[in-house]
């Protein structure tokens, strides 16, 4: 009898819960599918084992889940605006792309000024994490109503459902900027 062939997304996963499986298998769905059309995600596997996943999108930025993590317990995800700090990084992703992320909060703030806020107060701040995979060191610098964060990893969110909610609300969020800048034909 021959084995049905797993996809690279079936193997990184494997290992975790059926829950978790299932939070990722959506959130690939959705922005592999659903997102598309305007942010036309990429996906990649980094990492012994595939621990990461990240989702790169042409618009300079990513969402990546760290399957296991040695310093957060059970993983974590994030979105972030890419910085190219190296000769690869630009030969590898082109143009540093501009940073819609304060648009996308008041994108959401529309609706939920609460959420937008919450979310804001949930980026990640740079702890001179300097020499990891991925630290821009404190580039990224933000300000939305009057608080203010420097940042290196983006908005950071728990391997819980509801987090993957809210990756989905942030990531509709930039898709809607995105089209109000570059309108489908």
């Amino acid at each position: 009898m021959e084995k049905e062939k797993q996809s690279k997304l079936d193997i990184a996963i494997q290992g975790l819960s059926p829950e978790l499986k299932n939070e990722i298998l959506k959130i690939d769905e959705y922005l592999m599918k659903d997102m598309r059309k305007n942010l036309k995600f990429k996906r990649t596997f980094e990492g012994e084992g595939n621990s990461r996943i990240s989702y790169v999108s042409p618009w300079g930025f990513r969402y990546k889940l760290y399957l296991s993590s040695e310093d957060v317990a059970g993983g974590w995800h994030n979105i972030s605006w890419i910085y190219y700090n190296t000769q690869r990084e630009k030969q590898k992703y082109g143009e540093h792309k501009p940073d819609y992320t304060v648009e996308a909060l008041n994108k959401l703030a529309e609706e939920s000024p609460e959420f937008a806020g919450e979310l804001f107060d949930r980026m990640k701040e740079c702890v001179g994490c300097r020499g990891r995979v991925g630290c821009t060191a404190g580039k990224a610098k933000y300000e939305y109503n009057g608080k203010k964060r420097t940042l290196c990893c983006g908005f950071a969110f728990k391997m819980v459902s509801p987090d993957f909610g809210d990756v989905k609300k942030m990531i509709k969020a930039i898709s809607d900027v995105v089209e109000t800048i570059n309108p489908a034909v």
